[in-house]
């Protein structure tokens, strides 16, 4: 007897529904939920995604869900809105920005400060020119309408025509997409977009029209802040769609449902039913998130354990 040789189990987004269903009584072994019944309780799922968003946050961020990306800075631009398909707006998918990095034209990052409200009131001048030490974040309840600012100003230390915020190369890659560098470099098989190796060393996804890559080019980058950020957690759109979460979350996410459809008017679940929903989800959490589990009172040997 052989073994299988998979290891990319998920539950789409129907079969979570249906099992869940089938659990509290609302559909029987094999029977097909109504249009009204799948609706309702994939607004209820989708509900729960946008509770766990809030709960991984801060230092609870979930590895899966955070993204980067460059925003190229302009000399005199202080204030950057979300635009995905600009080289200087910031993701619109930002929901909580981690750390951020300068990266100058040489391809040098540094860190800089992600500013709080308070400090950001307390940082004056608001209008000073330099390299960037500082971004703040304007939060608002849409993404889609936050603003990053970057202090000091970006300026041009020798007032040179901006020549120190370097030019910007773009390139059509071999997906027929186009590609903005990120990190100066002289072209190669090992570098190109995206059949190389190397290429995500170089460059970042854009929409801006690009040239033609050629293989011995010296492609160069601008300055760009490097930003490191959590994104929300997509959606069950589709009867097809994965979960946003490792494989091992589809049993969290089966239980979660349950007790959510139990606890509402539309189904009669007995109070040992919604009960055993508990305790399940309390087991399935328990392996998700160890520090959750109960902790030791009982007095140890510290000699026997260290």
């Amino acid at each position: 007897m052989s073994t299988g040789t998979t290891f990319d189990h998920l539950r789409k987004r129907n079969q979570i529904v249906e099992a869940a269903l089938r659990r509290v009584g609302a559909i029987k072994p094999g029977e097909v939920p109504s249009q009204n019944l799948m609706r309702d309780a994939v607004r209820d799922l989708n509900d729960i995604l946008r509770e766990e968003d809030q709960d991984l946050s801060g230092e609870k961020a979930a590895l899966w869900a955070m993204s980067s990306r460059h925003l190229f800075i302009e000399q005199g631009h202080r204030i950057y809105t979300p635009d995905d398909e600009a080289p200087d707006g910031i993701p619109e998918n930002m929901m909580e920005l981690l750390n951020v990095f300068w990266r100058d034209t040489r391809g040098t990052d540094t860190p800089i400060r992600i500013l709080s409200p308070r400090d950001w009131q307390l940082t004056t001048p608001k209008d000073e020119t330099g390299d960037p030490q500082a971004v703040f974040v304007d939060r608002t309840l849409e993404l889609a309408d936050q603003k990053l600012f970057v202090w000091p100003v970006p300026s041009d230390s020798d007032n040179t025509a901006g020549d120190n915020f370097g030019t910007l190369s773009t390139v059509i890659g071999t997906d027929g997409e186009y590609y903005d560098c990120i990190l100066g470099h002289t072209a190669s098989a090992e570098n190109r977009p995206i059949t190389g190796a190397d290429w995500p060393l170089f460059w970042q996804l854009t929409t801006t029209v690009g040239a033609v890559w050629a293989t011995s080019t010296a492609y160069t980058t601008a300055q760009s802040l490097l930003l490191h950020f959590k994104r929300p957690l997509y959606d069950f759109d589709g009867p097809e769609s994965d979960p946003d979460m490792p494989a091992g979350w589809s049993s969290y996410l089966l239980w979660r449902l349950c007790v959510s459809l139990a606890s509402g008017e539309q189904f009669k679940v007995q109070d040992a039913t919604y009960n055993r929903f508990l305790k399940q989800l309390d087991i399935a959490a328990n392996k998700l998130f160890p520090s959750k589990r109960v902790q030791s009172t009982d007095y140890h040997n510290k000699a026997r354990y260290f």
